[in-house]
Protein backbone atom coordinates (compact mmCIF):
# COMPACT_ATOMS: atom_id res chain seq x y z
CA UNK A 1 0.00 0.00 0.00
CA UNK A 2 1.48 3.31 -1.06
CA UNK A 3 1.40 6.54 0.88
CA UNK A 4 -1.08 7.97 -1.63
CA UNK A 5 -3.46 5.07 -1.05
CA UNK A 6 -3.18 5.31 2.72
CA UNK A 7 -3.70 9.08 2.66
CA UNK A 8 -6.66 8.69 0.30
CA UNK A 9 -8.33 6.11 2.50
CA UNK A 10 -7.81 8.20 5.64
CA UNK A 11 -9.28 11.29 3.94
CA UNK A 12 -12.27 9.33 2.62
CA UNK A 13 -12.91 7.87 6.09
CA UNK A 14 -12.69 11.35 7.64
CA UNK A 15 -15.14 12.68 5.06
CA UNK A 16 -17.56 9.85 5.74
CA UNK A 17 -17.24 10.37 9.51
CA UNK A 18 -18.01 14.06 9.06
CA UNK A 19 -21.07 13.22 6.95
CA UNK A 20 -22.14 10.69 9.57
CA UNK A 21 -21.74 13.24 12.37
CA UNK A 22 -23.89 15.75 10.51
CA UNK A 23 -26.55 13.11 9.83
CA UNK A 24 -26.53 11.91 13.43
CA UNK A 25 -26.91 15.43 14.84
CA UNK A 26 -29.78 15.95 12.42
CA UNK A 27 -31.52 12.82 13.67
CA UNK A 28 -30.97 13.77 17.31
CA UNK A 29 -32.23 17.32 16.63
CA UNK A 30 -29.27 18.95 18.33
CA UNK A 31 -28.34 22.64 18.06
CA UNK A 32 -25.72 21.87 15.42
CA UNK A 33 -28.21 19.97 13.26
CA UNK A 34 -28.27 21.11 9.69
CA UNK A 35 -25.10 23.16 10.05
CA UNK A 36 -22.70 22.60 7.20
CA UNK A 37 -19.04 22.67 8.17
CA UNK A 38 -17.10 24.96 5.79
CA UNK A 39 -13.45 25.93 5.66
CA UNK A 40 -14.44 29.53 6.31
CA UNK A 41 -16.29 28.43 9.48
CA UNK A 42 -13.29 26.51 10.77
CA UNK A 43 -10.48 28.94 10.01
CA UNK A 44 -12.48 32.19 10.14
CA UNK A 45 -13.31 34.68 7.46
CA UNK A 46 -9.98 36.47 7.76
CA UNK A 47 -8.04 33.29 6.91
CA UNK A 48 -9.89 32.83 3.63
CA UNK A 49 -10.06 36.52 2.69
CA UNK A 50 -7.31 35.95 0.10
CA UNK A 51 -9.92 34.50 -2.24
CA UNK A 52 -11.63 37.90 -2.49
CA UNK A 53 -8.44 39.55 -3.77
CA UNK A 54 -8.00 37.33 -6.83
CA UNK A 55 -8.27 39.35 -10.01
CA UNK A 56 -9.09 36.73 -12.64
CA UNK A 57 -12.80 35.95 -12.74
CA UNK A 58 -12.54 32.21 -13.32
CA UNK A 59 -9.83 31.75 -10.68
CA UNK A 60 -11.83 33.84 -8.20
CA UNK A 61 -14.95 31.77 -8.82
CA UNK A 62 -13.03 28.49 -8.41
CA UNK A 63 -11.36 29.64 -5.18
CA UNK A 64 -14.67 30.87 -3.76
CA UNK A 65 -16.29 27.54 -4.65
CA UNK A 66 -13.52 25.55 -2.95
CA UNK A 67 -13.53 27.72 0.18
CA UNK A 68 -17.32 27.41 0.49
CA UNK A 69 -17.48 23.68 -0.28
CA UNK A 70 -18.66 21.53 2.65
CA UNK A 71 -15.70 19.96 4.44
CA UNK A 72 -17.07 16.43 4.21
CA UNK A 73 -17.32 16.62 0.41
CA UNK A 74 -13.88 18.15 0.12
CA UNK A 75 -12.27 15.43 2.24
CA UNK A 76 -14.07 12.71 0.31
CA UNK A 77 -13.13 14.08 -3.13
CA UNK A 78 -9.49 14.77 -2.22
CA UNK A 79 -9.27 11.26 -0.76
CA UNK A 80 -10.67 9.81 -3.98
CA UNK A 81 -8.15 11.86 -5.96
CA UNK A 82 -5.30 10.41 -3.89
CA UNK A 83 -6.66 6.90 -4.39
CA UNK A 84 -6.73 7.44 -8.14
CA UNK A 85 -3.16 8.79 -8.01
CA UNK A 86 -2.02 5.70 -6.14
CA UNK A 87 -3.14 3.54 -9.09
CA UNK A 88 -0.53 5.22 -11.31
CA UNK A 89 2.42 4.62 -8.99
CA UNK A 90 4.69 1.66 -9.44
Amino acid sequence: MTKFALTGMILCICGLLTMGYQSLTGLMEMKTAGKIILMSNIFGESAVAWSEQLSAGLIHDAATYIVNMPLSYMLFFIGGFFLILSCFQK
